[in-house]
């Protein structure tokens, strides 16, 4: 298996791989952490920490408890702008009016986001990039438009970003 050929016989954007591998890895990141966070009383811990002291620094002090990587500081606030997001996220979800649905369908040129096939108000789903249940509607960007089918396949998952390449190669 060739990487670089595979990229380069199917005209695939190199820098639109490598920057879906960083999302993938960045949100399965979040994903351990969402994880730990959800387990005893380790969520109450965190905020009660954080009411002691500077929340960027508990944040990422706490994230490298957990994850032996070598992250940079784009890295460390990506991550701590979703663990906060978690921290405050509601129980209920927010309802989108026909306003905010045109203004995604508008910024994604009525194409699903992941298949890419044309959709319009009737038959495309908001969805939550990360999922409702890890940052609630806490995030301004964590909405897409997809439509009915890839909407069903992504489900809950956070590790759907390669699909956005493949999917450009099935056939309808």
């Amino acid at each position: 298996m060739d990487l670089e050929n595979l990229i380069k016989n199917n005209n695939i954007d190199e820098y639109e791989v490598k920057n879906i591998v960083l999302n993938m890895i960045l949100l399965s990141v979040f994903e351990e952490i969402y994880n730990y966070l959800e387990k005893d009383n380790n969520k109450q811990i965190l905020k009660n920490q954080l009411r002691k002291g500077e929340s960027s620094y508990t944040i990422k002090q706490m994230i490298n408890n957990h994850i032996y990587m070598n992250l940079g500081e784009k890295e460390y606030k990506f991550l701590i702008k979703l663990i906060i997001a978690y921290l405050r996220k509601k129980e209920k979800r927010q309802k989108y009016d026909k306003e905010e649905k045109k203004r995604l369908l508008f910024e994604q040129e009525n194409k699903c986001n992941i298949c890419k096939r044309e959709i319009n108000n009737k038959n495309s789903h908001v969805d939550h990039i990360i999922p409702f249940k890890m940052v609630g509607d806490e995030l301004d960007e964590n909405l897409q438009l997809l439509c009915e089918e890839c909407n069903l396949n992504k489900s809950g998952s956070i590790n759907f970003y390669l699909k956005t390449i493949v999917k450009r190669f099935v056939r309808p």
